[in-house]
């Protein structure tokens, strides 16, 4: 408001006084109502009005902003005195920081945001609402940065007390690209405020899991809590706290490691049948080799990517004969599971194989019916996709089918799929999947089915202690393929420049190319049966996408003589008429080879819808080129 009084006539320079001389009238007594002032005040303005020779001068002094005729200012900063007068003790403070750098608050606010139990992800802008409604979301929490972990535990316990959350038990988890997963400490170390600052939440949100617990008639239960040890249950209806449970790796899902014999609880008494049917469930959801020291070995060595953990898994459970192989110049020997499967007939001939399985962990080797091929990554492949397809279409399209209970117990094939380099099953209801994982009783026959099955590989236990494992059940997770993806997996191996071949190589890729794009829109069939991009990679390695751990051999496009009628090559039969050479392409799933045909100087390559037309019968075909 300090201005200068040139070029302002008397009556404005009377009314500026006037208005300045209220102004410091009014400041002055709120300051002695309020009872302390923060503006700097002297004994010419404590009361009453100020003579007017100094109003302006007594005005510009609390007010040393400056008006922009006068002085240039800074936009958005604070502007100070320019005044000679050393500022008083008092003012100091308001008028300018001290320099060096600012002190460090020994607090820092956080939100915390209550997620219920059996929810992996970060509520989502849609579901943000319903949360705040809940009143599940807690504002202005201030965490020291000094509280031990006791300390924080307790903070976060008393924040919620008064609301329907207070008495649940619950863990700190950590905001990982949407997904909320535990976090990795190292064994025996307890969260405390500088390890949730710097680690685990150094921005945005704190989030905390809410962990339901088994209707347990002990208030000791309550008095544990998953930032110290997960509570064992013994047979007597006590608590275990062994010194192993104070790992971290094992309390990331409180309930996994509580097992509770119904017939000793409280003081309930329990039916035979009830306790003969639990002990049975517990007997058929468990692990048949030792899970939880994988799990642990996972845990202690911070795997967060998904496909990481997958195929550290895969490294560790499946035995026998590799998956996969690597070159054309190894040898594929080993242990396997041979099972003979129908296509026409692929679930019925399946269960009836997998009864004489002893050990689910060896790789498996299929052999489709009258089918010649050598299953070394292929057919298996081939098989999962096929198994994958059928389980989705009868067992979970329409619900779980209750009648069909027994049958769930396909878990064990997802399970397989997920570690024997196969399509992932993601084709299982996230409400389904929810209850399948969760670690409570389910009435559900169809549930308790599909988690024996899992468990057979240990795959139920890995998906509740290594959370980042569901993404790979999400049907987001699958991508499909595309024009430029499937021409990045097939590598075309030409010829080395100059050869004479290398022209005639270039020409049927460039058809091969065209005709590619041409099933992508939609162009090609053969019979009934629709071409999509899938069914190419499906004739050259099994496979319809490419395995989330790829290839054991990366898929290539090789080029070879045409076959005559008799299979050999047409330089053996260098005069056959060229309509009674065959170009049509033929597939080594071992290897991952997609042979194509090429022309030659005495046989050229026929019209080109001539050549799609048998390129169209080669890849409807499930018998990878054996046509």
């Amino acid at each position: 408001m300090a201005a200068s009084s040139s070029g302002w006539s008397d009556s404005q320079k009377e009314e500026i006084i006037r208005i300045a001389e209220n102004a410091i009238e009014n400041i002055t007594r709120l300051t002695n109502i309020v009872g302390r002032s923060s503006i700097p005040s002297d004994s010419s303005s404590s009361s009453g009005s100020l003579p007017s020779t100094n109003a302006l001068q007594e005005l510009q002094r609390r007010f040393p902003t400056v008006n922009s005729r006068d002085q240039n200012t800074t936009r958005g900063l604070p502007c100070y005195s320019c005044s000679t007068s050393a500022p008083s003790a008092q003012a100091a403070p308001y008028n300018r920081r001290a320099p060096g750098r600012p002190t460090e608050s020994p607090t820092v606010t956080k939100d915390v945001v209550v997620i219920e139990y059996g929810h992996d992800r970060v509520p989502s802008k849609a579901e943000k609402a319903e949360v705040e409604k809940s009143k599940r979301v807690i504002s202005g929490f201030e965490v020291s940065k000094d509280w031990s972990a006791k300390q924080l535990e307790k903070e976060l316990t008393a924040l919620l007390k008064g609301t329907q959350m207070e008495g649940f038990c619950f863990e700190i988890v950590k905001n990982c690209s949407g997904t909320l997963v535990p976090p990795n400490i190292p064994s025996g170390q307890r969260i405390d405020s500088k390890l949730l600052l710097k680690s685990i939440a150094p921005s945005g949100c704190v989030y905390i899991l809410l962990a339901e617990l088994p209707d347990v008639e002990s208030d000791d239960m309550l008095s544990y809590s998953v930032f110290d040890y997960t509570e064992n249950i013994s047979t007597t209806g006590g608590i275990n706290t062994s010194a192993s449970a104070t790992s971290t790796s094992t309390t990331n899902t409180v309930a996994a490691s509580i097992t509770v014999d119904l017939t000793d609880v409280g003081s309930a008494s329990v039916s035979p049948v009830a306790a003969s049917a639990c002990n049975h469930e517990e007997h058929l959801i468990q692990c048949p080799f030792d899970i939880s020291s994988i799990i642990d070995a996972a845990n202690s060595q911070n795997l967060h990517d998904p496909v990481e953990v997958i195929r550290f898994l895969q490294e560790k459970i499946v035995t026998g004969r590799p998956l996969e192989l690597t070159s054309c110049e190894e040898t594929c020997e080993g242990a396997t599971n041979f099972i003979t499967v129908d296509r026409d007939r692929v679930l019925e001939t399946n269960f009836s194989e997998l009864e004489f399985i002893d050990n689910y962990r060896l790789t498996f080797k299929v052999d489709f019916m009258g089918e010649e091929s050598v299953d070394q990554g292929g057919p298996r492949k081939e098989w999962i996709r096929l198994m994958n397809r059928q389980i989705k279409d009868k067992y979970f399209d329409n619900g779980l089918r209750q009648y069909l209970s027994k049958d769930y117990y396909v878990g064990v094939m997802v399970g397989e799929s997920m570690l024997q380099n196969g399509q992932m099953p993601a084709f299982i209801d996230d409400s389904i999947l929810q209850e399948v994982l969760s670690p409570n009783k389910s009435g559900n026959p169809c549930v308790s089915e599909m988690q024996a099955g899992l468990e057979m590989l240990g795959i139920l236990s890995a998906l509740r202690q290594l959370p980042m494992l569901i993404h790979l059940l999400r049907p987001d997770s699958q991508h499909k393929i595309n024009v430029p993806k499937l021409l990045q997996i097939l590598k075309p191996k030409f010829s080395e420049e100059g050869s004479n071949a290398l022209k005639h190589e270039k020409e049927v890729y460039q058809l091969f190319v065209r005709y590619v794009r041409e099933v992508a829109s939609g162009r090609r069939s053969c019979g009934e049966r629709h071409l999509e991009l899938c069914h190419i990679l499906e004739f050259l390695t099994g496979a319809s996408e490419e395995p989330v751990l790829g290839f054991g051999m990366d898929p290539s496009i090789e080029f070879v003589l045409p076959l005559t009628r008799n299979g050999q090559d047409s330089t053996v039969q260098a005069g056959e008429p060229s309509a009674r050479v065959g170009f049509t392409p033929t597939a080594h799933t071992c290897t991952n080879i997609l042979s194509l045909p090429r022309a030659t100087h005495e046989f050229q390559l026929p019209p080109q819808e001539k050549l799609f037309e048998m390129y169209d019968l080669a890849f409807s075909q499930p018998f990878f080129g054996k046509v």
